[in-house]
């Protein structure tokens, strides 16, 4: 397990995991049948405050999950069912803000959360916010390469207690090169990595992204597809490095990695024995000043092979985010900063 905290007691983690199984079983036990849609009985809320593998502080307020849930290819499309327990492991985190990908919301999900995805066919990136929450879409450049994406992308305004308003993105961004369509308006080899040469989409998101978050308070997560690929002595490939330094210039804050800063492993879906995080979290400096730990969770994968990527959680301490989205650590980015 990676993970990274700030004022936490590592020792913790084997009694969380073990409270986390629990949880989780328990949240399948309190499904309940009714108009054809699974309803969940609340957990008791000194259980719900345990959830899941990690101990949770009383003063933090957002618990953050990140996942790909698998559903557009292999056993997790051909058996609904895998599906259908991935999303019970999410009511059993009992997270206050979740980003996922290839995700086919149940109905008793809508019933439980407040659900956010554009029409999709087969499968869809979703928001998914605590019940009451107000999460409204956000609304995108006309035409523009956000918009062209469609269920790939599923992105929000959000009022955060504590924090105000916040631009919300599950992002999930394509493997492979991006047809000219997809970036009308850029030039292909602006927004492509050097050693590219030509813009993937994931390239195209950031370009996106990057003017639709400027100056504002965000958190973009999700499958990047893209990785920094560690070699055995821990030297980066060039083209994930650049996209990684790339987001750096522009002022995002990777919150998904170790206490070394440096990647795990969130993808399961490949025999190569390199650890591959496909899956990123990112956000501005002064939600970035709220961090308060972060860990990727296995378990959902090796024990009961819900995805084939594994879950990110981030907590945040929202009591400590700082109120301008450029500054931290007492040090605010000019304007000629953000490149």
């Amino acid at each position: 397990m990676i993970s990274r905290t700030n004022g936490r007691d590592p020792s913790q983690g084997c009694r969380a995991k073990r409270e986390y199984r629990r949880a989780f079983r328990a949240a399948e036990l309190t499904a309940e049948t009714a108009n054809g849609c699974a309803r969940y009985s609340p957990l008791p809320p000194d259980d719900r405050d345990r959830q899941p593998g990690t101990a949770r502080a009383d003063d933090v307020l957002m618990k953050i999950v990140c996942w790909n849930l698998g559903a557009a290819y292999g056993r997790w499309r051909a058996e609904p069912g895998l599906h259908e327990r991935a999303w019970h492991w999410i009511a059993a985190v009992d997270a206050d803000l979740a980003f996922l990908q290839e995700a086919q919301p149940p109905g008793w999900a809508r019933e439980r959360w407040e659900v956010l995805t554009l029409p999709y066919e087969f499968w869809a990136s979703a928001v998914v916010a605590r019940r009451g929450s107000l999460l409204l879409p956000a609304v995108l450049p006309e035409g523009g390469v956000l918009e062209r994406e469609g269920s790939y992308f599923a992105t929000a305004e959000l009022d955060v207690p504590g924090a105000g308003p916040m631009l919300v993105a599950s992002v999930h961004a394509a493997p492979h090169v991006a047809p000219g369509w997809r970036h009308p308006g850029y030039d292909a080899k602006v927004i492509a990595r050097p050693s590219v040469g030509e813009p993937w989409c994931n390239d195209v998101a950031f370009a996106g992204y990057r003017e639709l978050v400027e100056g504002k308070r965000f958190l973009l997560a999700g499958d990047w597809n893209t990785s920094r690929w560690l070699d055995a002595d821990g030297v980066p490939a060039t083209d994930g490095q650049e996209f990684f330094d790339r987001a750096a210039a522009a002022g995002w804050v990777e919150l998904s990695l170790d206490e070394h800063g440096r990647e795990g492993k969130s993808w399961y879906g490949s025999t190569n024995p390199r650890f591959s995080q496909l899956d990123h979290i990112f956000a501005d400096a002064g939600t970035a000043a709220a961090f308060r730990s972060f860990r990727i969770d296995p378990y959902p994968v090796e024990a009961h092979c819900l995805s084939d990527h594994a879950a990110l959680i981030l907590e945040l301490d929202l009591d400590i985010a700082v109120s301008d989205p450029r500054r931290v650590d007492g040090l605010t980015q000019t304007e000629g900063d953000i490149q």
